[in-house]
């Protein structure tokens, strides 16, 4: 099996660290891990196998590097073209952001695509609640601590229920 980690963000905050986190824990625990991002944005990976794409790479670049790789799932950190890609790929994702994120460049399809994820979760720093004009009618779960919100991903039934 393999699972693309695609990492993304704007232009005050990334999950760069988050990605590179969650791709080596997916790949020491066995999965085969293809970690996506834009050129240059990344600096170390370790042992992971790291896909860079250009900054005005379509979605339609990723499904096809998707399908090239095998990809079978999809966890999307902050990257709405991996989940425009993965839509087209058919292939099932996971949506994670950080609460109060804005892209830089607003998307008109975000709730659409958030509708077809298998799960959404949204790191954040308190109790406040999450945005119910935004993610009305989509499976969100809550993590208060970013690397509880890797644990959240990692869980065998998270990942395993992706099919």
């Amino acid at each position: 099996m393999s699972i693309a980690v695609c990492v993304g963000g704007n232009k005050q905050i990334s999950a760069n660290r988050l990605g590179v986190s969650l791709a080596r824990r997916l790949q020491s625990s066995g999965k085969e891990v293809l970690l996506c991002a834009a050129k240059g944005s990344i600096k170390q990976t370790g042992p992971v196998v790291l896909k860079e794409f250009i900054a005005a790479a379509t979605a339609k670049v990723w499904a096809s590097a998707f399908v090239k790789n095998n990809v079978e799932k999809v966890v999307s950190l902050m990257n709405l073209r991996a989940c425009e890609a993965a839509v087209e790929a058919h292939i099932p994702f996971i949506y994670v952001e950080y609460d109060g994120f804005k892209e830089d460049k607003p998307s008109k399809t975000k709730k659409a695509l958030l509708k077809k994820a298998k799960k959404v979760i949204i790191l954040c720093d308190g109790e406040k609640p999450v945005s119910k004009r935004t993610y009305t009618g989509i499976p969100v779960v809550r993590a208060t601590v970013p690397a509880l919100g890797v644990e959240l991903i990692l869980k065998p039934c998270w990942i395993a229920g992706l099919n």
